[in-house]
Parts: structure tokens; C-alpha cells; sequence
């Protein structure tokens, strides 16, 4: 701030204190001190970069696109800003973010990042639930994110043996949400397993009254 009084333009100076706003996950006042940054330093990527972040922290998500695509005009192989960009647009523009993870797989850039969002898009945008079967089924060590995806996959096209086995994963590991819960008994109704779908029903009932 003390530069800042001497030079009200001084943009490294705005930069760092959007940093430090930014490390106490203060994002609304590091925003102000980044776009006064990218204000006076408007070719500097990394400035932009940070206020796409910070915006994307603060769930606005269409700014964060734009800052993302403004930092690219900057800096066009600069891959946490493509990562970061599909991101935003997942929220946003799933048509536009799938055209920008093909580009990203094609070229087979960051695919330890890229991955995962492609896979995310060929289920929420393209309900390409053979795909991601055939894709995942190549992997080994899947998160429960990527179960997630495989129990509801096989669901959709009808496969209720493995969607349940994928299911009981997530369940056992104790991270499975409500509509995990309601799918999964639903798929041992449609399997007429209702012993064991009774079972489960007793079990959600007896940990979440509310349930009842």
C-alpha cells in the first residue's frame, strides 16, 4: 500500500496485494487489487490468470472464462488457463468447454488434469455413457469420482449387475450422497433384490431417521 501512495498506477504493486488477499482466501478484496492490476499492466498474463481464479473462487464463472480467454490472447500455450477456462465453461457453456477438452486430448496436453474433465463432459454434456465404460474400463486405480461415473454409466445403459457392484464400492467407502443412495436402492428394486434392497432401506432409516 505504501507504493501505492507514491504511485497509484503502479501495477505490481496492486498484483502483490491481491496475492496476499488472495493466500487468506479474502477473494472478493483480491479481485479489486487484481483487476487495478490488469488495469495498469493489461498485457501481463499472470495478472489476468489471477483475477480468472479469483473469480472462479467467488463462483463467477463468466468472468473467469473471459479473464481465462483474455490471459490465452496473452499467453497462448499457457495450459493451466486452458484447464482453468473448461472449468469455468463447464459451469457455463458445456458446448464451448467440450470444443476446447477435445483440443486439450488431441494434443494430449496435461492429460493428468485434462482426463478427468474430459470425462465429465462426455457425461454431462454428450450422455455418452458407452464411452465412458470403454474409457474407464482402461483404468486402473479409479477414484470414487470415476466409480461415480461407472455405477450411473452402466446404469443408464442398463447394466444394473455392474452399476450396483460400482455403487456398493462408493457405499462402503463411505462417500456416497443422497442420490447415490435413492439410485442404488432403486437398481436392486429393478433387479428384484428386494430382500437386500429392504435391507438397505432399514439401514439409511435407521442412520438418517428423517428417512423414515
Amino acid at each position: 500500500n505504501t507504493a501505492l501512495k507514491f504511485n497509484v498506477s503502479h501495477d505490481p504493486s496492486y498484483f502483490l496485494m491481491g496475492m496476499i488477499y488472495a493466500k487468506r482466501n479474502e477473494w472478493e478484496k483480491s479481485i479489486s487489487y487484481f483487476e487495478q492490476a490488469t488495469q495498469y499492466g493489461s498485457y501481463n498474463p499472470y495478472y489476468r490468470m489471477n483475477l480468472a481464479v479469483a473469480y472462479y473462487q467467488v463462483d463467477n464463472f463468466d468472468k473467469s472464462a473471459v479473464e481465462a480467454k483474455r490471459t490465452l490472447e496473452l499467453k497462448e500455450n499457457y495450459t493451466f488457463a486452458k484447464i482453468l477456462l473448461i472449468k469455468s465453461l463447464i459451469r457455463t457453456n458445456k458446448k464451448e468447454a467440450w470444443f476446447y477438452v477435445q483440443s486439450l486430448m488431441e494434443k494430449k496436453t496435461d492429460s493428468v488434469n485434462v482426463y478427468p474433465l474430459y470425462i465429465q463432459l462426455l457425461f454431462e454434456f454428450k450422455n455418452n455413457y458407452t464411452e465412458i465404460i470403454k474409457e474407464l474400463g482402461k483404468k486402473g486405480n479409479l477414484s470414487i469420482t470415476e466409480k461415480r461415473y461407472l455405477a450411473y454409466s452402466y446404469s443408464r445403459e442398463n447394466d444394473f449387475i455392474k452399476s450396483s457392484n460400482f455403487f456398493k464400492q462408493i457405499i462402503n467407502a463411505e462417500k456416497d450422497s443422497e442420490e447415490d443412495q435413492n439410485t442404488y436402492l432403486k437398481i436392486l428394486v429393478l433387479q428384484n433384490k428386494d430382500l437386500e434392497a429392504e435391507r438397505y432401506a432399514t439401514s439409511l432409516i435407521k442412520y438418517n431417521p428423517s428417512k423414515k
